[in-house]
């Protein structure tokens, strides 16, 4: 039983006696994980963990200096050509006196080719006069980027056509089973998304029977990349100049949404100057939005011509539409 005493006390003993022994240690302790200091970020020192001795030499530096080490552009362009040696400006009136190179300390190799590169020479307004030059050459040149960009000329202004002529034309189609738009007749084709298919038979019919009329289409969509219908062909309308312009208007392809009335109405001037010529408009697409709303900004863009009459705009829209030239294709 005394041995069972003894047994079952020296495991407690044997425990108190490595805690002891733990905690005299720090370094066990610390190897153990018991003392765990974390940093604190919220600690504020007074001076920095490493600092220099105070007779060390060093100068902040003032703000806005040039680095010592580097120096300025021109010194560095200045001692790579002169090896160093500083340039004395001479005595003349004005800034562009020029800036001889010192002579005395270099060889005459050195000499001879500073001399021929016309180093002796220096205008120190060279960088002005590079600016004024070059600004010059690039308004000079403007004119070419203008005619590569905008290499169509612009259309002339537009003429009051005869109306008895003119009727006298279209009723002459319409005995000869012709379309309105057969001849030398422009055309305004307006449509948004599918309502554009129609415009591309217009304009090979008139490829085809070789009419000379202009044609100008007005086109829109939700984005360019992927629904430009007829992209290709429109492209090569327009190099063959069977279509005479086109306008886009793509609603998603930038923040505030562009439909094709709001073409139409930027270009409301050349709207009247082709409708004074004789031109048929043509409308074709979604009725309750686009239609709708193409009709109300025609309206308006007759009216310009008016004073901004709406009424006179609407009789005059009405006009056309009796004439047939105004039609509209919309479901």
């Amino acid at each position: 039983m005394l041995t069972n005493l003894l047994a079952s006390t020296r495991a407690p003993l044997w425990l108190m006696a490595g805690a002891l022994a733990l905690g005299g240690c720090t370094d066990v302790r610390k190897a153990a994980g018991w003392d765990k200091n974390p940093p604190d970020e919220f600690r504020v020192v007074s001076r920095a963990p490493l600092s220099l001795p105070p007779d060390f030499g060093l100068r902040p530096p003032t703000p806005g200096a040039p680095r010592p080490q580097e120096g300025s552009t021109t010194d560095q362009a200045r001692n790579a050509v002169t090896g160093g040696r500083t340039p004395q400006r001479t005595s003349g009136a004005g800034p562009a006196a020029s800036i001889p190179v010192q002579r005395q300390t270099q060889t005459a190799g050195e000499a001879a080719l500073l001399s021929r590169a016309g180093a002796d020479r220096i205008d120190p307004t060279i960088r002005n006069t590079v600016d004024r030059e070059a600004s010059a050459v690039a308004d000079a040149d403007r004119s070419f980027t203008d005619r590569l960009i905008f290499w169509r000329q612009a259309d002339p202004p537009g003429t009051v056509v005869d109306p008895e002529r003119e009727q006298q034309r279209i009723r002459e189609n319409q005995a000869l089973g012709r379309a309105p738009t057969d001849g030398d007749t422009p055309i305004i084709m307006i449509g948004a998304g599918t309502g554009v298919a129609p415009y591309r038979a217009f304009v090979e019919e008139r490829v085809e029977r070789g009419d000379k009329g202009k044609s100008w289409l007005v086109f829109g969509e939700r984005n360019f990349t992927n629904d430009f219908l007829y992209q290709l062909e429109w492209q090569d309308h327009l190099a063959s100049d069977a279509l005479s312009r086109i306008d886009v208007a793509f609603s998603r392809d930038q923040p505030e949404k562009i439909y094709v009335q709001h073409r139409l109405w930027e270009q409301r001037a050349d709207i009247n100057a082709w409708i004074a010529d004789g031109a048929h408009i043509y409308v074709c697409g979604d009725e309750k939005g686009m239609a709708k709303d193409v009709d109300a900004t025609l309206a308006k863009i007759l009216a310009e011509p008016a004073k901004g009459d709406e009424e006179a705009g609407r009789a005059k829209l009405k006009e056309l539409s009796k004439a047939g030239r105004y039609q509209r294709d919309v479901y």
